[in-house]
C-alpha cells in the first residue's frame, strides 16, 4: 500500500483536476494553482516519482 502525506495528496488532487479541466498540466500552472514556487513543484513531482506516480 502507498502512503501519501497531506501534501502529496494536495498536488495529486490539483494535478488531476487541472488535467480534466485543460487537458494539460504544466509546472507553472501547478505552482500557480498552489502558490507556490515552480522549483517546490518539481521536487514534488520528484517524489511522486520515485512512488510510481
Amino acid at each position: 500500500m502507498i502512503r501519501f502525506s497531506i501534501a502529496e495528496e494536495n498536488y495529486l488532487k490539483t494535478i488531476y483536476h487541472l488535467q480534466t479541466t485543460s487537458g494539460i498540466v504544466a509546472t507553472n500552472d501547478l505552482a500557480t494553482t498552489l502558490h507556490t514556487a515552480p522549483a517546490s513543484i518539481t521536487d514534488m513531482l520528484k517524489k511522486l516519482s520515485k512512488k510510481d506516480w
